[in-house]
């Protein structure tokens, strides 16, 4: 099923596709949506949006960022709206950091040195 909306793991939208522009302009409205909220609640300075979708880039946070704007009060998006760097990976990396952070030693392990 997905794989009808990829080519070479970009989505087809960006080449017009008109079911695959729709599935992204009703997916990004309701991520909009979510996101208003947050932002009216806690007014963060960035938003970063992560997962295999980030790869997307600017198409993505352009789709999303003109349907915030539907939400969101006259000149209230002060967040910037960005892609996680590292993409659908920045939990295994995050999984990983502690181990090397400690040497590869476990937190509840005690560390000696000479």
């Amino acid at each position: 099923m997905y794989s009808t909306f990829l080519t070479n793991g970009k989505i087809k939208s960006k080449a017009e596709d008109n079911a695959c522009t729709k599935l992204i302009e009703t997916w990004s409205a309701e991520v909009a949506k979510g996101l208003a909220q947050i932002i009216l609640l806690i007014d963060p300075k960035s938003v970063i949006i992560g997962g295999g979708i980030s790869r997307q880039g600017p198409f993505l946070v352009n789709a999303i960022e003109r349907h915030l704007n539907e939400y969101l009060p006259d000149d209230f998006l002060k967040a910037e709206i960005k892609v996680a760097q590292l993409f659908n990976d920045a939990a295994l990396y995050g999984a990983v950091y502690p181990f090397f952070k400690n040497n590869g030693k476990n937190d509840n392990e005690e560390v000696t040195t000479c």
